[in-house]
């Protein structure tokens, strides 16, 4: 707030200013008045003996009167002392009663102009929530026309697709009750067969033509058995498409990759025969889709597995080759080196071994065992006793090794 005189002073100043003018005016014109009496009044020339002369001398009775005048005159003058005595104490209990009151009165006027700028800019403030607000619901509205439009948009292609899949599972049932009715042979009499039917006699396989509904009807089924979790009804449509189109390659990798997935554990399976039997169709199955011209890694690799299963090492050996080449994985090096060893080519191994060592680091302790064994088979080969303790001493470390690695893992690890 600016500073300034108090008001009270200010009006005392004012007020003093005019009363001393107006009794200065007052006291003017009364002595002029006296004077004008004095100067108009008949005088009378009489001998003054003090002086020896004669002078004009006023009348008694006008003297009684000029006096009478002064004394009123006297007398208002005195009046007139007491009211400015008297106003002069008032102002000065009233001044800085009225100074406050000013004070106050524009402190007021202050928080006034204050508020008024406070109101504005709350009206201004209102106004931007007013419009933010509008332009939100605006943003709102405009969204929830978007989502409107894409949820219809989506129940159209919803619908669409259910039609769709309605009339693809009509035609599934239609060419199933169309199969089963015209086949006319026995249940399996073993669980073998159910799994995986007896592979054809032909070394060769024959390209027949297949119409156009039996090519849908195939690929429908084959799609619907990779979405099935259970793997008899996937057999069961894996076969059934293979009957309609039995020139797909892709469905006999996915036969053979079933049987082999769901198959038995050959670990705790005694019989012989029957392991080589089950993986030696298995490989049929393979072998058709081969021929059918699929190059498929998943291929290589469980049809390498099946003739790891059955002992056929050399032919695991180059399916384990064709799928590292085909997909580009390492981790076949592992595989390639055991069907080495299998075959006794110690050597090759050992640099397959070396390999896995440097980058295998899902079981770290397996490779440094596998190269173990590696250096054994190499030190019972060698005919020079001191290279056979050298392999010897290499195999010990590696074990020592695999033995610390397999502590890290687990610490309450203990070998067998």
């Amino acid at each position: 707030m600016k500073k300034s005189v108090p008001y009270g002073l200010r009006f005392m100043a004012l007020m003093f200013l005019a009363v001393s003018t107006a009794m200065f005016v007052w006291c003017f014109l009364g002595v002029q008045r006296l004077s004008d009496a004095q100067q108009t009044a008949p005088a009378v020339l009489k001998w003054d003996p003090s002086s020896g002369t004669y002078e004009y001398q006023l009348e008694p009775k006008i003297r009684e009167i000029i006096r009478a005048e002064y004394a009123v005159y006297q007398s208002e003058l005195s009046r007139m002392l007491t009211f400015m005595g008297t106003f002069l104490a008032v102002m000065s209990i009233g001044a800085p009663i009225m100074s406050y009151t000013f004070v106050q009165r524009e402190h007021v006027q202050e928080l006034k102009k204050q508020l008024d700028i406070a109101e504005k800019n709350a009206d201004a403030a209102q106004a931007a929530t007013e419009a933010a607000q509008a332009a939100a619901e605006k943003l709102i509205a405009d969204a929830d026309q978007q989502f409107k439009q894409a949820l219809e948009s989506q129940k159209q292609e919803y619908i669409q697709l259910r039609e769709g899949i309605t009339n693809q599972w009509q035609d599934l049932s239609n060419a199933i009750a169309q199969i089963q009715a015209r086949q006319d042979r026995p249940a399996p009499a073993d669980a073998s067969e159910e799994r995986i039917p007896e592979p054809e006699r032909a070394t060769a396989i024959t390209i027949r033509p297949i119409s156009d509904s039996n090519v849908d009807r195939a690929d429908a089924l084959y799609k619907l058995a990779t979405m099935t979790m259970v793997p008899r009804d996937q057999r069961t449509l894996i076969n059934e498409a293979i009957e309609l189109n039995p020139n797909n390659a892709m469905f006999y990798v996915f036969k053979g990759k079933n049987a082999f997935k769901n198959g038995f554990d050959i670990r705790i399976y005694d019989d012989k025969d029957y392991i080589k039997n089950y993986f030696g169709k298995i490989i049929d199955v393979f072998n058709k889709a081969e021929k059918l011209g699929s190059t498929d890694g998943d291929m290589y690799f469980y049809r390498a597995m099946s003739y790891w299963n059955i002992g056929q090492y050399d032919n695991a050996l180059s399916d384990f080759i064709n799928a590292k080449k085909i997909t580009s994985l390492n981790a076949f090096d592992k595989d390639i080196g055991k069907c080495l060893y299998k075959l006794k080519r110690y050597p090759e191994a050992l640099e397959y071994a070396n390999q896995v060592v440097e980058y295998d680091d899902l079981w770290v302790f397996s490779p440094y065992e596998f190269r173990a064994d590696v250096y054994e088979a190499m030190a019972e080969e060698e005919n020079d006793p001191s290279q056979a303790a050298k392999y010897r001493e290499l195999a010990e470390a590696d074990r020592k090794k695999a033995e610390e690695l397999k502590k890290q893992i687990s610490p309450n690890f203990r070998a067998n």
